[in-house]
């Protein structure tokens, strides 16, 4: 009787050749590396998505700071008005109207004295653009029958960063008139008296400010909102 004593093929190995082995670790590999490109993507992206979260909550609060802030102003600065700030750590610069909203409001405890804000787009150190804030208690009076807008152009406060990644040339503002306008207009009223938002005499009822953001795919901060206090005409 003859016997056989050949070991049987037995293992995952049984059968597979070198070739084989070599296309599947390669095969392998390349689904590895698939995969952790596809991680690093997912990451990137979650990043971005949060990263955009976070400036859409912070302009909906700006936001409706800005709505409160404007519906209480007792006077708001027509277009084209260049203005001094300076802030207690001797930073001084100038906004202009054109593309900034600046407001004086009245002292709560019921003297005549009023307070300054204004909302205004800065350059950062990093290229990008900020949009910030600039406050002054109040300490300014109005006198009967004038403009502030042609006295009232220097202040003093504190100026605070509200949201960065502004896209400025896709931001806008316009200014909307009193039906009522200029000094002592009662019988002309407005427009039909010559008086347009870049007049020094005008009275501002309302802004409308469509501030777009960048890294925020079609998202824009829709400020429109008119003052509940801003008199019918200067008397």
């Amino acid at each position: 009787m003859t016997h056989n004593h050949s070991k049987p093929k037995t293992g995952a190995l049984a059968g597979i050749t070198l070739a084989e082995l070599v296309v599947s670790t390669v095969v392998l590999s390349l689904v590895m590396l698939g995969t952790v490109g596809f991680t690093a993507n997912f990451m990137d992206v979650s990043f971005r998505n949060s990263k955009q979260m976070v400036n859409v909550n912070q302009a909906r609060d700006v936001s409706e700071n800005m709505v409160k802030e404007i519906a209480n102003a007792a006077y708001i600065y027509p277009a084209g008005i260049t203005i001094s700030l300076n802030t207690s750590d001797n930073n001084s610069f100038t906004i202009n109207t054109n593309n900034s909203v600046a407001m004086l409001y009245r002292d709560t405890d019921g003297s005549s004295n009023y307070g300054f804000t204004a909302f205004f787009l800065q350059n950062n150190d990093g290229g990008g653009t900020d949009l910030c804030q600039f406050s002054e208690a109040p300490s300014y009076t109005w006198d009967d029958n004038t403009s502030p807008a042609s006295g009232l152009l220097n202040f003093y406060g504190s100026s605070s960063k509200l949201i960065s990644d502004i896209d400025s040339t896709n931001t806008s503002l316009s200014y909307i008139l009193n039906y009522s306008n200029g000094l002592s207009d009662e019988i002309l009223q407005g427009q039909i008296g010559g008086v347009d938002a870049t007049d020094p005499n005008a009275l501002i009822k309302g802004i409308d400010w469509q501030i777009a953001q960048d890294n925020v795919e079609e998202h824009t901060i829709k400020i429109k909102e008119l003052s509940r206090n801003v008199p019918r005409f200067f008397e």
